[in-house]
């Protein structure tokens, strides 16, 4: 079978060592048309993409013993650096950077300008966006949704959204991660008041004596959190509609000055 693409004779700008693909043939994947002949972004060498169909377009860069394979995509002037992964049809994209032994799979997309890093993992069709961080050993599953926050410190987010920093908490039996909608300890997910119901039961289960004498303190904790979620969503809603209120005013002044009446003072608009 024809090989998907080959290093072309272009060398990087500022690195001589990464050399632009170019295809071979004419395939599609995740949603771009690549033809024959199209050249795509820099690899360090031939190891780091698999002839599998997977792309590397754009100025993204692949290098430093990482691996994009199974049909992935990484565009949009992005990286993948330090002996990271990015399989399973998963994306980089939007200038976003992958390093540092992390590990990108299950479909999952990490867009505009976000991080992972720190040999962290995103997995099972999450994504990460809006410039988020993804450090330290975290883990992102479920299908979780991060936006514009950072989740640090080992943290574990599984099937929850997260656009308020999380808070991860070390030291008993199991590690706990606070998010805007759910609580995650360990592998389990599940809504706060859940949780509170089931908690002296999951404990005994698990053998978790430690988690069940912190029990109050957490609950505090994660009330606490929810609530600047709250505030947060609150803010972001008055910032909307007062967008939308200003953008009524300014064209209001326009048909007020297109059909000669005087515009209304800005004071004196409701």
């Amino acid at each position: 079978m024809t090989d998907y693409y080959e290093r072309a004779e272009i060398q990087h700008p500022s690195n001589p060592n990464l050399r632009r693909i170019r295809a071979l043939r004419d395939w599609e994947v995740q949603g771009i048309e690549i033809k024959a002949g199209d050249l795509g972004g820099w690899l360090s060498d031939d190891s780091v993409l698999a002839q599998d169909g997977s792309w590397i377009a754009d100025d993204s860069i692949v290098s430093y013993r990482s691996k994009v394979s199974g049909r992935s995509k990484v565009s949009g002037s992005s990286k993948v650096l330090g002996g990271s992964v990015v399989s399973d049809r998963s994306t980089v994209s939007n200038r976003s950077t992958i390093a540092n032994r992390s590990t990108i799979l299950g479909g999952s997309m990490i867009l505009d300008s976000s991080a992972v890093t720190g040999s962290s993992t995103v997995t099972s069709s999450s994504t990460v966006s809006d410039g988020s961080a993804v450090i330290n050993r975290s883990w992102i599953s479920g299908r979780s949704s991060v936006t514009g926050s950072r989740v640090t410190g080992g943290g574990s987010v599984t099937g929850s959204t997260v656009t308020v920093d999380p808070i991860t908490i070390h030291g008993f039996e199991y590690p706990i991660t606070i998010c805007d909608d759910n609580i995650c300890i360990g592998c389990r997910s599940m809504p706060l008041d859940n949780w509170i119901a089931q908690a002296d039961e999951l404990a005994e289960k698990e053998d978790a004596p430690l988690l069940l004498a912190a029990k109050d303190a957490i609950i505090a904790l994660a009330r606490q959190h929810q609530q600047r979620v709250r505030e947060k969503s609150e803010d972001q809603f008055n910032a909307s509609l007062q967008g939308q209120i200003d953008q009524l005013r300014d064209r209001r002044t326009e048909m007020q000055l297109d059909q000669g009446l005087p515009a209304e003072e800005p004071g004196n608009v409701p």
